[in-house]
């Protein structure tokens, strides 16, 4: 997961009729409660078929594929009763990209099936401050802190690090904005923020922490 494509690339290499996106290894599913499902299954994962409509009915799961290299490689939505999945680069909008999941999806969600489905927009960040220097919303930090955040139930009570070497400040938009981390640290365990510690994958630790 540590490679950064441009964005015209990867939609071609998600999201091109009848081809595989080369080094997709996982994708993990996560649920409007928190809760998250991996599903694992390569460059199977991320084929499409037909470019299709924005689907106007039907709950979303939030989608966040994971390169063979570990670090995510963009946002996006899936649609179960429609089959349509929706991915981007960068962000998970209205204006997405969308196109008829090929089989092996659908077929092969698994527990993330039952997850229960997100309804209204997704909450997102929308400005980064890092040591108090504004950041880009880039392929790696965007998908980290709001995956990290969007599953919520695997977080554990912590205590604060003694200091913090990485401190970020971030601005959410979104029906859950009010509810998610404004101030947090990034640490080798995870992202720290409200005395509890949320997982992140220490292949983005390892990107991230590069100035």
């Amino acid at each position: 997961m540590a490679r950064v494509f441009a964005t015209g690339v990867l939609v071609a290499l998600l999201l091109v009729p009848s081809a595989s996106a080369k080094g997709i290894e996982h994708a993990i599913f996560v649920g409007v409660d928190g809760r998250a499902v991996d599903v694992d299954g390569g460059d199977r994962l991320m084929r499409a078929g037909k470019a299709a409509g924005f689907p106007k009915q039907g709950g979303y799961l939030l989608v966040y594929p994971f390169l063979r290299s570990g670090l995510p490689v963009g946002t996006g939505r899936y649609y179960p009763a429609s089959r349509i999945a929706c991915f981007s680069i960068f962000r998970v909008s209205v204006s997405l990209p969308c196109y008829h999941a090929a089989p092996y999806l659908p077929a092969h969600l698994g527990r993330a099936a039952a997850l229960p489905r997100f309804t209204k927009a997704p909450t997102r960040i929308v400005h980064l401050v890092r040591n108090g220097v504004t950041q880009a919303l880039n392929p790696t930090a965007a998908p980290t802190f709001e995956l990290a955040f969007a599953r919520w139930r695997n977080a554990q009570e912590a205590t604060a690090p003694e200091s913090c070497a990485l401190s970020y400040v971030a601005h959410w938009a979104g029906p859950e904005a009010a509810t998610r981390a404004t101030a947090f640290c990034l640490t080798p365990e995870g992202v720290y923020a409200g005395g509890r510690l949320y997982p992140v994958s220490p292949q983005a630790y390892a990107k991230l922490v590069k100035p």
